[in-house]
Order: C-alpha cells, then structure tokens, then sequence
C-alpha cells in the first residue's frame, strides 16, 4: 500500500469509529430537561405589569458623582408548574447598559423558609418589584424609557418581560 492510500484507510477507519462512538454515547444522554428525582417544568411562571397605579417609573438619581437613572418595575409573578418556584435573578437586557445594585423582592402567596428565601408556592400570585439604577444620563424631555427584562428561576427558567414603557416620576 501507498502511504497515501494508508492515509484515506486511516480517515475512513477514523470516520466509522467516531460515528459508532456517537450512536453508542447517544444511549447514555440524559435528557435535559428532567432529573433523576423529579421532572423539571419547562414553564413555571407568568409575569405581567402588576394591577396597581404605577407600577412601573423611572427618575433621575446620582451615584459616585454621575447622573444616573433609577428604574423600578412591581410585576405579578403567577406559578402555573406543579411545584414551588424561586425566582432567583433579574437582568435588564434592553438597553444594553451596565447596571448597578439590580435588586429583586417579592411579596403576597410566599412561602418564607428558614434561609430567607421565597418560594411562589403552587398556584400562587406574588408581586415581585425588581429596582436597578442604569449607567444612562437621565433624559432631559422626560419621555418614557423602553425597557426589557428578563427574570429567572431556580431551574434556570429565562421569564421574558419585553417592551416595558417607563413613565417618568417627578422628583418631590
């Protein structure tokens, strides 16, 4: 045999292995989507504007010398899965600026453990008010800002608020 006609047996022999040692690894994958103990939901909550006057403003604040913005937005997080949800996390993924102090709180059908933590529990309504100060110069014509956020659970749920108009508030 030529060295290059061993080189094509060497490839093909190489390309058999890999395509077997794929089908036989495909047996063992989990699926992501479920655990060893329980099934894990794929959609946990609904979050909408929460029904209240102004649920939603921003206004201008000043953090180490600059002028900032402050948001804040009091959503309703609603439980639709079949067991108890944490929301753990928010970020403002529109605009795309940097943010400081995101702090998220909720409140109303929670079930308080002992690490202080709060659990949406099944079928539970919580108002949730998620604040952040955003690395923007506050507008000067007071127009609405356009905002998106996106919320997180304990199984790693992405809970999309798209689009939010917030009103500014005067300063008192």
């Amino acid at each position: 045999m030529t060295p290059e006609q061993l080189w094509a047996a060497a490839q093909f022999v190489w390309k058999v292995f890999t395509s077997i040692a794929g089908w036989v690894a495909s047996w063992f994958k989990r699926d992501p989507g479920r655990s060893a103990m329980v099934a894990i939901p794929n959609k946990t909550l609904i979050i909408m504007t929460a029904p209240r006057p102004r649920p939603l403003w921003w206004v201008a604040a000043s953090m180490e010398g600059r002028a900032v913005v402050q948001v804040c937005c009091d959503l309703q997080a609603t439980n639709i899965s079949n067991m108890g949800v944490r929301l753990s996390a928010f970020k403002i993924t529109k605009p795309r600026v940097r943010v400081y102090g995101p702090t998220l709180t909720i409140s109303g059908a929670v079930n308080h453990d002992g690490d202080g933590l709060s659990m949406v529990m099944i079928g539970g309504i919580a108002q949730v008010r998620c604040t952040a100060f955003l690395d923007i110069p506050p507008r000067a014509d007071r127009k609405p800002l356009k905002i998106s956020l996106e919320i997180r659970d304990q199984f790693n749920n992405r809970h999309h608020v798209r689009n939010l108009s917030i009103p500014h508030v005067q300063e008192s």
